[in-house]
């Protein structure tokens, strides 16, 4: 019952963003209601609250750059929603993920996790069967979103149910009423008249109505009829049911029956001329017997509130000409502004792979492939990476997953981790990888998240999500619980400094569960669950560290994207554009390039130590060579030899080596990297790269193609990113948002080689536009200028990519 329930909370979310969205659409309504009291026919006020309970009635809604709606209330705006496209890498300022966590040697210290204790694992210093537990949030945590999807469920109910209880009573009170004119009936038993039924509506007279009076009313009550409102009461009615938390629904519903009544009385005026004003407000005071139908009843009506009808009778003045037009105008501007939704703001594009610019294409950033049917350069999809479908249903934030006492979609990885702590910090995916960790022949998603703050992002450790019936949970067992993951489901585990091992997930009884396979415990060795000795357990060790690593994955742009083992990527080559038009092979190269690229010969050399070195290394002095002074490296390629095997798994060797010279003032070559007993050693320094517009992705454009040749072009587009002269930041924005300035064109060269494909000529348009012969070769945006052509002689795009 409780999932059912919670269930039906989640599915009544966009009930909820409809609710808040016809909540704000009514306070303007009413603003304008008083604007245009006692000025404007009260048919164009009635029309006004119709577009308010459209917008509860109606789950979808066009989109419209005069939306009068704030776009966090629209019906665009929702988490996870933005496109489809996860954020995984913030600004690129984020710690790379590539070195796998969690191995006794390179974890980080055991720090505080401020989590509730019931979402703590907490481990026992017993036997190998004891392991540790994780409670499962639906055992330990008050269920509020299915005790609030059951008060809605009671008050809809409630209010349906009483509307046709009172009507069936009403019903049977004039069931002896005796027709006395086609649509009109009298009985005995009615003090006031009032309109019944939906299908079939009936005018219901008090018995003995006659001459003048008997006329005014059948002319209101017959206004009512032509205007439909016996169809529309009941349908505001229905949108009240579902809405009946919100008090801003009830006073809607409240108005617009106030100003059908008002409608109806101004038809009488209209029809049977202003000189009848005194005697029809003495009819309607006549029949103020203050006894009118039972409420609520949806689908009648009655004539109460006689004094302010009276009032706005007495008042009434038949509207100017302009008046109407002007009411018509404001009706028609209300309802496009109020029934549209703001103009959603297109994914940020620098997190797509951009899809190759065509030869009659103009130059600029394609739009982004479609996530339902990724162009992805493969024809494979999803499903042969081990993508269940709930998996996938999650990443493109289609279904939420249970943890930390509530559902959340991918959009809120860190709430998920820690609930409503640190509300100015960020979580967010970094990779994942689909593995069955408990051996039952199901797959479990893997999420590996990053975060903006090193204390955080080392606390909230892997995301283990499970399918467990219909619902997907979450497991979340801190960094230290689940430790260097590798392929077959193992992995590290810590208790702390003397009580640690190797051990493998168990989900029993609706719990998380350790079992333990190999580990220490005070000085005592266990390999298998079998006393050892430390030899044993040190080889034992020294096997698990030699096992394969998962296959991890990124989730960009609906589709999933295998990261690629031989060199670390960093988060920008993570979500950097790829050419579509290489294959998946060739796309993994292109990353792996990228990432090492940027960090060789990006705005800062120092950039190579970003990935640090899991060794511990010796003490080094800087090295002067040439009047210049190197320092030695202390990240992943500190060893000479390690860097340049990664420089040519994916460079041909004239590159790397073209690319690590440079020219002094006096064209003298020079090495940025260099060998030195072993070790690199690197000249610090910076080549001032700046200016890539974040808005707008790289693109690439094919002008040929071959077996063992593949040439094509990438394009970077630039703008001035600080604020100009009198420009405040938001309206930097704006501008970067709104076009590119410049562009360059770059070559790239991709080549078969005897050990493979390899690029042989390569840049990254963040890196390289302050590089011979590209800076200052900027070509303007054809868009801005009626001249293209750049000023100077250097390899730029052209209109065509």
């Amino acid at each position: 019952m409780t999932e059912s329930l919670t269930a039906l909370f989640n599915g009544l979310r966009p009930l909820w963003d409809m609710s808040v969205t016809a909540a704000w659409a009514a306070g303007l309504v009413l603003l304008m209601r008083l604007l245009l009291k006692n000025r404007a026919p009260r048919r164009f006020v009635c029309l006004l609250w119709l577009v308010v309970f459209a917008r509860l009635l109606v789950p979808v809604s066009l989109e419209s750059p005069v939306s009068l709606v704030p776009p966090v209330l629209s019906q665009n705006a929702s988490v996870g929603r933005d496109g489809l496209i996860f954020d995984s890498v913030g600004d690129g300022r984020l710690p790379p993920a590539n070195i796998a966590p969690g191995t006794p040697s390179s974890q980080p210290p055991q720090t505080e996790n401020r989590r509730a204790e019931s979402s703590r694992p907490t481990l026992t210093n017993g036997n190998a069967s004891a392991g540790y537990n994780v409670s499962v949030p639906e055992t330990s945590a008050f269920p509020w979103q299915a005790l609030l999807a059951g008060v809605w469920l009671a008050g809809t109910v409630g209010m349906l149910g009483c509307g046709l209880v009172t009507y069936a009573r009403l019903r049977r009170r004039v069931r002896l009423a005796v027709r006395v004119a086609d649509r009109v009936w009298e009985d005995e038993t009615v003090e006031s008249p009032f309109i019944l039924g939906l299908f079939n509506p009936r005018v219901y007279l008090p018995t003995g109505l006659e001459g003048r009076a008997r006329r005014f009313i059948l002319c209101h009550e017959f206004a009512h009829l032509r205007r439909l409102d016996h169809i529309v009461k009941p349908l505001c009615w229905f949108a009240l049911a579902l809405h009946w938390f919100n008090p801003a629904v009830w006073a809607a519903f409240l108005l617009l029956g106030r100003d059908m009544e008002g409608a109806c009385d101004e038809a009488v005026l209209r029809t049977l001329g202003e000189d009848v004003k005194a005697d029809y407000s003495c009819t309607l005071l006549a029949l103020a017997s203050g006894k009118h139908i039972p409420a609520p009843c949806p689908v009648a009506f009655d004539e109460g509130d006689a004094k302010g009808r009276i009032k706005s009778v007495l008042n009434y003045r038949r509207p100017a000409l302009w008046i109407i037009v002007v009411s018509v105008v404001a009706v028609a501007a209300a309802a496009v502004c109020l029934l549209t939704d703001p103009v959603a703001e297109k994914p940020d594009d620098t997190n797509s792979p951009a899809p190759s610019v065509g030869p009659d294409a103009p130059i600029g950033p394609s739009e982004s492939p479609n996530v339902s049917e990724p162009n992805t350069g493969r024809d494979e999809g999803i499903a042969p990476y081990g993508a269940d479908p709930w998996m996938v249903e999650v990443l493109t934030g289609e279904r939420t997953f249970y943890a930390c006492d509530a559902q959340w979609d991918i959009a809120h990885l860190k709430e998920a981790y820690v609930g409503d702590q640190w509300p100015d910090r960020t979580v967010t995916l970094e990779k994942l990888a689909f593995l069955d960790l408990d051996g039952d022949g199901a797959n479990e998603m893997v999420l590996f998240p990053v975060g903006d703050d090193e204390y955080l992002y080392s606390v909230v450790g892997y995301m283990i999500l499970r399918l467990e019936g219909d619902t997907v949970h979450g497991y979340a067992p801190g960094w230290r619980s689940v430790g260097n993951l590798k392929a077959d489901g193992t992995f590290y585990w810590s208790g702390g400094a003397s009580y640690n091992g190797i051990g493998r997930a168990r989900f029993e009884g609706g719990e998380f569960s350790l079992e333990q396979d190999t580990w220490v415990d005070n000085g005592s060795y266990f390999v298998e669950g079998q006393p050892a000795t430390e030899e044993e357990y040190n080889a034992a060790i020294a096997t698990q560290d030699a096992k394969p690593e998962p296959v991890w994955y990124t989730f960009n742009s609906g589709a999933l994207w295998r990261i690629p083992t031989s060199i670390p990527l960093d988060s920008n080559a993570l979500s950097a554009p790829v050419p579509d038009f290489l294959n998946l092979e060739q796309q993994d190269l292109y990353r792996q390039a990228y990432s090492l690229y940027s960090h060789l010969f990006g705005p800062a050399t120092s950039a190579i130590d970003e990935w640090p070195n899991p060794e511990e290394l010796p003490p080094a002095e800087p090295v002067e060579v040439d009047g210049y002074t190197y320092v030695p490296s202390t990240g992943l390629f500190a060893n000479w030899d390690d860097l340049e095997a990664a420089a040519l798994s994916v460079f041909t060797p004239a590159f790397w080596q073209a690319r690590n010279t440079w020219l002094d003032n006096d064209g003298n070559p020079h090495q940025t990297f260099i060998y030195v007993d072993g070790r690199t050693y690197y000249l610090d320094g910076a080549r001032g790269s700046f200016g890539t517009n974040p808005y707008f992705p790289d693109t690439f454009h094919l002008p040929e193609q071959g077996e063992t040749e593949i040439s094509f072009i990438l394009t970077g587009h630039y703008s001035t990113v600080w604020p100009l002269e009198g420009e405040s930041e938001e309206e930097r924005d704006a501008r970067l948002k709104a076009n590119w300035e410049t562009y360059i064109g770059f070559p790239m060269k991709l080549v078969m080689t005897e050990n493979g494909w390899r690029f042989d000529e390569f840049h990254v348009a963040s890196c390289d536009d302050a590089l011979l012969p590209f800076a200052n070769q900027a070509a303007p945006n054809p868009a801005l200028t009626d001249d293209p052509q750049p000023e100077g002689g250097g390899i730029v795009g052209t209109a065509e990519g």
